[in-house]
């Protein structure tokens, strides 16, 4: 055996076990042993990521482009770019360019064939995702799957996954048509598509992983969409709209910013399917305790040295205060050595006062560690999709930060559709002023404690018949356009 394999399977078992530090040190090694290999920086790359490294990360996938064209490794790319502070202008972009490439790849002017479809009464909506499963995409797609009106639509799913849970099952029971469609060649779930007479087809996944954008570049549907699991445009001129709402997608964003067009919902592009076990919402830990406990349960890749700063700045300014971290990448000491070495840089003064938690097995038992925290503190640029809802449904105020583009908006619409707009912040000195001003006052994290869920659940976020229903008269407008 190579040095170069030795190494390589050597990091890809450490990288199994979650001992991701050993493992990027086997990926480097390896990555210099051979130096045409591209997985190898892939895989590196997506290490660093899980562990928060991402300038790393990207510098990786960058050099594994390099040293040849590959889709997915691009597509790794595009999804670290996420994380950073570059410009929309420039990620928009690097989408469209993996695009040009892709779809060169797939020759989409050469139509490969379709079936005539004859009219019926009913929509056929395709929903092709992997994420059928236990996955946070679920937990937004569950409403629109049980209250969608069967007098006019047929839902049919294309799974593209392996894993099937109580989760999947359900999504089972309430489809039309449930199809697996994991590894099936792209020419054959093409012509699969086609000979479905699917009239709306839409992409779950845009480019994490498990998409199927191969076959969304042959458009085997008339219309296709994307929606809901993937923060950003696919680049793809063959998906003909991309779902997202006034606030994630002001009207006055340029329009190159995307290659979908856009289609607004009235309120927030989402909708939250409740949990149905009993949560109990305890007594504030300020308390017990009598100082402040800040969170953020979203995972370290989100988690800029910015960020840090700014969370230090307003621990700082609340003595006694602590902060929670909850992520995939606490599960070694290196890992968390290295990011309370960030926080070092940053200016923490003791470094007891930043926590660590490792991933939880359940989602009833991660839900319940909110009651653990008194203010929740969002991470940008890419903030918190189901941390927010999750923390708001356990009556958990989350102090946002909002920027221009999508990724750095999506808490804002959430929040701006329970009219939180007390906890919006357009600059980091506003975030860190709203953070101070509210861990110090006790009577309004009080009020929120006993009414932000009521609110919730009283409010559209969690309406999925009223969401469901605006959602289909989109369904029928894009149909009947030539």
């Amino acid at each position: 055996m190579s040095d170069f394999k030795k190494n390589l399977d050597s990091g890809l078992e450490a990288m199994k076990k979650k001992n991701y530090s050993e493992a990027i040190e086997f990926f480097q090694i390896a990555k210099e042993h051979n130096k045409k290999n591209i997985r190898v920086c892939r895989v590196l790359g997506n290490c660093l990521r899980l562990t928060g490294r991402v300038d790393e990360a990207i510098e990786a996938y960058k050099e594994g482009l390099s040293r040849g064209y590959h889709a997915g490794t691009h597509e790794r790319l595009l999804n670290c770019l996420n994380y950073t502070d570059n410009s929309q202008d420039y990620i928009a972009e690097e989408h469209k360019r993996w695009a040009e490439k892709f779809q060169q790849k797939y020759n989409v002017l050469k139509v490969l064939h379709k079936i005539k479809k004859n009219r019926r009464d009913k929509l056929r909506l395709g929903y092709v995702s992997s994420d059928f499963k236990s996955h946070p995409v679920a937990y937004f797609l569950m409403p629109i799957f049980r209250n969608y009106d069967k007098e006019y639509f047929e839902v049919i799913c294309y799974y593209n996954g392996n894993i099937e849970d109580g989760m999947t099952k359900q999504f089972m029971m309430l489809a039309d048509e449930w199809n697996i469609v994991h590894k099936m060649p792209t020419n054959d779930l093409y012509e699969k598509i086609t000979s479905d007479n699917i009239d709306i087809l839409i992409d779950l996944s845009g480019h994490t992983s498990g998409n199927r954008l191969d076959v969304f570049a042959l458009k085997p549907a008339d219309y296709q969409l994307t929606y809901l699991g993937y923060p950003n445009t696919t680049g793809l001129n063959t998906i003909d709209y991309r779902i997202v709402d006034t606030i994630t997608d002001p009207y006055d964003i340029p329009e190159s910013w995307h290659s979908e067009k856009l289609h607004r919902m009235k309120s927030c592009f989402l909708c939250f399917e409740p949990p149905k076990e009993q949560l109990e919402i305890k007594k504030s830990p300020m308390a017990e305790m009598n100082a402040i406990t800040f969170g953020t349960f979203n995972k370290v890749s989100k988690i800029t040295d910015n960020m840090i700063q700014v969370w230090v700045s307003i621990l700082l300014q609340v003595p006694n205060s602590r902060l929670i971290l909850k992520s995939v990448g606490f599960d070694t000491a290196e890992e968390k050595e290295h990011i309370q070495k960030r926080f070092i840089k940053a200016g923490i003064d003791v470094i007891s006062r930043i926590l660590f938690y490792k991933l939880t097995v359940s989602r009833s038992e991660h839900m319940l560690m909110y009651n653990q925290i008194d203010i929740a503190l969002d991470t940008y640029p890419y903030n918190g999709t189901t941390t927010t809802i999750q923390a708001l449904y356990m009556s958990v105020p989350v102090i946002t930060l909002q920027g221009k583009s999508h990724i750095s908006r999506v808490s804002s619409s959430i929040l701006s559709s329970l009219k939180l707009y007390e906890l919006i912040a357009t600059t980091e000195n506003e975030y860190i002023s709203k953070a101070v001003k509210l861990a110090n006052d006790i009577k309004k994290l009080s009020y929120y404690k006993n009414n932000l869920r009521p609110e919730m659940l009283s409010s559209r976020l969690v309406n999925g018949l009223t969401f469901t229903r605006e959602l289909e008269k989109f369904f029928q407008s894009v149909s009947t356009r030539s």
